[in-house]
């Protein structure tokens, strides 16, 4: 293939690095605004206790992020102070983005790979967490620029894809499938030689030692505590894209998001099929990578019963399959006259903008949005009720993790001791011993759909409406006679 490649121009850089520098500010901004949540909430109090038992045994432990929150906890516990790796993350996730397709593209082709990675709304939230899910993705597409074009030694990759891992442990699909193609290269180049030399081992060092941490940690999370199940059963395209799309463009029809999916999953592989000679190597073990991760995915589903990756938990995936997808769209294009190739990716580009300025809601995010407004909400509660140490307080389990370990343990705001949590489950199955607890109450932080329960089982003569959370569409209640 020819190759496009020329170096930026000193316009391009400063485009360049003031868009990335923007996306920066942004993430930043979220991070100062956006609530904790309950995920945070849960690692921030294991961090701050150094409950390693706890730490160990729960899928929420991202690893690197833990360790990040234990050196940020040093100099204050502060929303944005906890996040802030997270955000660094967004400099280098965005530049090796950038860099992995102009270095064989015309750079503003560079607006499509642009588009579809960076301007995704429920990625970008990602960036303003102190979760793992950020330098995952940072150490990820580091992994794929090197991959792509050969730029290191087989010990750097191995290193990215593993500090990936670490990260998040759903990136091991993609360090395994890396591991199986190049030891498989590799076995037959040498006829099985290089398996009885030492600089083999020592190359992938960073895999085997992250195997003997890893896999045992994945074991005990599985088997022993249990807490291994995020995820769904029905397949790769409804579970694993659709609901990650579904809740990126949640104003379109589900079923609209799905057949897309299949419809593009299908070309994919048909691109693969027809052009995988002539596309450069680098970006064919990406594709070889990509198919080999549904391919363990399905494998680890029916054999072991992982549920397939859904939501947060699919975009280690995701983002392998906006990168293939990226390529194979600049593959066929690249021959285009040039007019049609700018007007094209400055649609796609003002589209996909017109449409994050249009919906996207930067007070919340789109995984945790119950949890935006507990803040206001602590505030409130301090600020009007400075004598309700020893009321009563009912709230949601989407509330609590979330208000209990991060808000009130922080100690910041005068808040209840006695906390009554109702769970998601249908009100209508709630026994009446639970039910009848809501009567007790000093207060109620409702989550609003449930307000003809609460007049069925309170009266609506007896609360009165405090404050209202839009953001979390909740309400706080406060009850005129609680009953003893």
């Amino acid at each position: 293939m020819k190759n496009h490649m020329r170096k930026w121009q000193t316009s391009e850089k400063i485009t360049i690095s003031g868009f990335i520098c923007a996306l920066f500010v942004l993430a930043f901004y979220r991070s100062v605004m956006l609530d904790y949540t309950n995920d945070e909430a849960y690692s921030f109090l294991n961090v701050d206790t150094i409950n390693f038992k706890q730490m160990y045994g729960t899928a929420n432990t991202h690893w690197l992020n833990t360790i990040c929150m234990f050196v940020e906890n040093l100099f204050g516990n502060s929303e944005w102070i906890l996040r802030i790796h997270s955000s660094i993350a967004i400099l280098f996730f965005s530049y090796y983005v950038i860099r992995l397709f102009t270095h064989q593209f015309n750079n503003y082709l560079v607006l499509i790979p642009v588009t579809l990675l960076l301007c995704n709304h429920y990625l970008f939230d990602f960036f303003s967490l102190s979760r793992g899910y950020a330098l995952a993705l940072m150490f990820e597409v580091m992994a794929f620029y090197q991959i792509a074009h050969h730029k290191s030694d087989r010990f750097y990759i191995y290193l990215l894809l593993s500090l990936a891992t670490l990260s998040n442990y759903t990136c091991i699909y993609i360090l395994f499938a890396y591991f199986f193609f190049d030891v498989l290269k590799i076995t037959f180049e040498t006829k099985g030689k290089i398996l009885l030399d030492f600089s083999f081992y020592k190359t992938r060092l960073p895999v085997l030692l992250l195997s003997l941490f890893a896999i045992p940690n994945i074991y005990y999370i599985k088997y022993v505590t249990g807490d291994l199940e995020e995820g769904s059963t029905i397949g790769y395209v409804s579970d694993t894209l659709k609901i990650f799309y579904q809740r990126t463009f949640y104003h379109i029809p589900p079923i609209v998001i799905f057949y897309v999916l299949v419809v593009w999953s299908l070309l994919l592989v048909a691109f693969y099929l027809v052009y995988h000679k002539q596309m450069k190597s680098g970006f064919r073990m990406l594709f070889n990578m990509y198919f080999f991760c549904i391919i363990l995915i399905y494998v680890l589903f029916y054999s072991v019963h992982v549920p397939f990756p859904y939501g947060r938990t699919a975009f280690f995936m995701v983002i392998l399959f906006l990168v293939v997808s990226s390529y194979a769209i600049l593959f066929i294009i690249r021959n285009l006259p040039k007019g049609i190739q700018a007007i094209a990716c400055v649609l796609f580009f003002g589209l996909n903008m017109a449409y994050a300025l249009a919906y996207r809601n930067y007070n919340a995010t789109l995984e945790w949005w119950m949890q935006q407004g507990l803040k206001e909400f602590c505030i409130d509660m301090t600020k009007h009720y400075p004598k309700n140490k020893n009321a009563k307080m009912g709230m949601s389990i989407d509330h609590y993790g979330s208000f209990n370990n991060y808000y009130r343990y922080k100690g910041r705001y005068n808040l209840p001791d006695s906390i009554f949590v109702y769970s998601r489950a249908k009100y209508e199955a709630m026994p009446p011993e639970i039910s009848n607890q809501f009567r007790q109450q000093d207060y109620l932080l409702l989550v609003n759909n449930w307000k003809d329960f609460i007049e069925e089982k309170v009266g609506a003569e007896n609360y009165t409406e405090e404050f209202v959370y839009p953001d979390m569409k909740s309400t706080l209640l406060k009850i005129k006679s609680p009953q003893p």
